[in-house]
Order: structure tokens, then sequence, then C-alpha cells
């Protein structure tokens, strides 16, 4: 089998992109850094997000281990990272962290590993154009507060982040207590889901982080990937992203699609499998 990649780096509407992807011969992956509520920065301008995302990057790189292992690895390197930058990770909103999603090709098995963590994402495409996505469910931690959002965008309120702080500061308590990121919190552990598919009758894998996510009215909607699917069997990963930019464009106070700011960084990957 012959492997053709894909792949998509698009920054959102914050300075840098915080989100990471790494590309080795069989193992492809993306993270999606979380700063820190106290807004660290390091001396070269990038922020807490950023370094988690690509420390993770670097371990997924050159450690050797399962994929699990690998994600604890990095978990604890984000740890070390953090405590000699003297962050205070006493507090919890103080940490950085990273979410992800990573496949390892095994062609000789003839199947693939993955691991998961938060709403970074894999979806499975076939050669007869039906899809799985690996994570059905659970995945979407903002939905409350996006419901909320909804309530305050339908009143047309402005400033709605600002209105929501407590309850954004709230999820950042809930981190590796009802969902997961790789911040250096052993409770990760609970929260990586991993698996085994078959690569027979496989025509891609997508490996994206959330801000391939296409924007969506209602929010406690389940995410429609067959309108992602469809887009990316016309036109690749950048007709998907020209969708949901466009679709942004729309909508810049979102108002209508609740979202916490206009676009979102994207790392998106798509692997193709041609029989050789």
């Amino acid at each position: 089998m012959h492997m053709h990649i894909e792949q998509l780096f698009d920054k959102g509407v914050g300075k840098i992109n915080e989100d990471a992807m790494t590309i080795g011969a069989t193992r492809f992956g993306v993270f999606d850094g979380v700063s820190s509520r106290a807004g660290y920065v390091d001396e070269h301008g990038k922020s807490g997000g950023y370094l988690a995302a690509n420390i993770a990057k670097e371990v997924f790189e050159t450690f050797k281990g399962s994929l699990t292992q690998t994600a604890m690895e990095a978990n604890k390197r984000i740890e070390s990272v953090m405590e000699d930058k003297g962050i205070d990770i006493t507090k919890k909103e103080n940490r950085w962290g990273t979410t992800m999603a990573v496949v390892d090709v095994n062609h000789s098995e003839k199947e693939f590993e993955w691991a998961q963590v938060a709403d970074s994402l894999v979806i499975v495409i076939y050669t007869d154009g039906t899809f799985k996505q690996l994570i059905q469910d659970d995945y979407d931690h903002d939905r409350g507060i996006m419901s909320l959002w909804k309530e305050l965008a339908d009143t047309k309120t402005e400033d709605i982040r600002g209105k929501l702080d407590g309850n954004i500061r709230q999820l950042r308590q809930d981190v590796n207590v009802t969902f997961g990121v790789i911040n250096g919190q052993a409770d990760v552990s609970k929260f990586i889901r991993t698996g085994k598919e078959s690569l027979e009758n496989v025509a891609h894998i997508l490996i994206f982080t959330d801000g391939l996510l296409i924007p969506k009215e209602d929010p406690q909607a389940n995410d429609d990937f067959s309108v992602t699917v469809n887009l990316f069997l016309e036109g690749g990963l950048p007709k998907v992203r020209d969708h949901i930019r466009a679709t942004e464009d729309t909508d810049p106070n979102c108002w209508k699609y609740p979202r916490y700011k206009k676009s979102d960084d994207i790392a998106a990957i798509a692997v193709s499998f041609q029989k050789s």
C-alpha cells in the first residue's frame, strides 16, 4: 500500500498558531495547545499552549514506547518544563497543556493504532465513501458553555466571552476531572482513548484539531462529519478549511455560530492509501 500525505496548518485569529503536528514514516499526529489563564509567554513570544503542543510533538517524534506511554511521557515533559520556567502549577489554571490525536500505521499487520485526548479527532473514510469517527461522543467539553453562549448571542450581547469568564474558569478546574488535557497531571491517563482499526478498505484517515470542526448553530447538536468528509473528498483539506473560514467570516461576532473566537488554529493531516 502506498501512502500519500496531505497536511494543513492554518492560523486562526491569534498571534501564533498554537497547534503542532508531526509527520513521520508511519506516525502522524496533531496537538492543540492550551495556554495558561495567567497568560504565560516565553522570551521568544511563544505562549504556554504553543510550548506544550510542541513539546508533545517532539516527544511523539523521539520517544520509543506505545502511544499511551508516549502521551504520558509528553505529560511528564510538559510538567518539568513548566517547573523549569517557574510556573506555579499548584494552581491548575496556570498549567499549559495540549490535546492530541495520533495514528500509527502498521502496514505488515494491515491495521493502525490510534490515541486521542479531548477534541482532537480521527475520522476514517472508506473506499465506498462511508466513514467512521473513532470517538463518538463526549469529546465536546465546551458544549455547556456554548449553550450559554447561544442564549446570550440570541439577544445580541456584546463581549460574551467576558460575561462567561467565570464559567470558562470553572471549565479549567474540570480538566482531568471530567475531560482530559495533557498538562502534567497524572490523572490525564484516565482520558487517553486508544484503539486499533483495520486498514481493510480504508481510503483516508483524517487527523485534526478542533479548528477543523465545522461551526454549528446549535451547540447541543452533534457535529455532522458527513459535511467534512464530502468537502474533503471534493477538494482535500483546503476545501474543508475554505468552507470553515467562509462560514466564520459571515459571523464575526460569534452570534450565529457560538464559539470562543472568530477563527481557531487548524492542524490537520490526511493519510490516503493507494493500492500499489
